[in-house]
């Protein structure tokens, strides 16, 4: 998905991909599943997480959770969540506020990310008054690659074949929950205008204030 969209697909393309693209995810998870995970079990090759949120898998999971949002199908993300749930002993903050709007029956997000930098410096974001977001925004997308230093995706253009792009996939969908005027941040190289351009064409209302 993060390839196709850095090639530049037509995100019409890309909404219809999409659940596919999570049935593979089900399907994985399914027949990587020997059994319920136990924080005894003991045995250091059993499976314990689909994807770890507190590992590289944690970039994964949010481009499952933000292209859902970003591409219309924010009604799968309750089909999301238990992918990412299962085996993590921490609930990470960001990914609790982005699914909130859709997923009320969940418990309140956590005060932490799960992953630090540049994650965690996206919460002040959500409690914040309307009129400062925007400027918080446009500091965050300036500070998203240096601050990515730990994550799997940094430098990746110097390394060949593995080279997806580099995305803040997770400004965008903030930008669209929070209903955030992107006019001052719009034209910054690491933020998917389009997608959130895509995403308010389906999502008509303001979802949290």
């Amino acid at each position: 998905m993060r390839n196709s969209y850095s090639a530049g697909h037509a995100l019409e393309d890309l909404n219809t991909f999409f659940p596919l693209a999570l049935s593979f995810w089900e399907n994985y998870a399914r027949f990587l599943t020997p059994s319920t995970p136990s924080e005894d079990d003991g045995d250091e090759d059993c499976y314990k997480h689909w994807l770890d949120l507190e590992d590289d898998d944690y970039h994964t999971g949010l481009s499952l959770v933000c292209f859902a949002i970003l591409l219309g199908h924010q009604d799968k993300l309750s089909r999301i969540m238990p992918i990412l749930d299962y085996g993590n002993r921490r609930r990470d903050a960001l990914l609790e506020h982005l699914v909130a709007p859709w997923l009320p029956g969940r418990e309140a997000p956590p005060k932490k990310c799960t992953r630090g930098k540049p994650y965690s410096q996206t919460l002040p974001m959500f409690p914040a008054a309307p009129d400062k977001r925007p400027a918080m925004m446009a500091e965050y997308l300036k500070a998203w690659y240096r601050m990515s230093e730990d994550e799997p995706y940094f430098g990746n253009n110097r390394k060949g074949s593995q080279f997806f792009g580099y995305w803040s996939f997770e400004a965008a969908a903030i930008s669209v929950i929070l209903g955030i005027d992107d006019t001052s941040y719009r034209d910054d190289i690491f933020y998917p205008r389009e997608l959130a351009d895509f995403a308010r064409s389906q999502v008509t209302t303001i979802l949290q204030v």
